[in-house]
């Protein structure tokens, strides 16, 4: 049985391009940054919790 903590090393490199991608866009002012509080505030809202 595969371990849980088992991390597929494509999967792994997939998010770390990803997190460089999104890093990159903030850097350079192509997106704004949403505080977490205001996101969880909208994920409230839309589940009714």
């Amino acid at each position: 049985m595969k371990n849980e903590m088992d991390i597929d090393p494509e999967i792994e490199k997939a998010w770390a391009e990803e997190a460089e991608r999104r890093l990159t866009e903030l850097e350079e002012g192509k997106v704004e940054p949403i505080p977490g509080e205001q996101v969880m505030d909208g994920l409230k809202n839309i589940t009714g919790e």
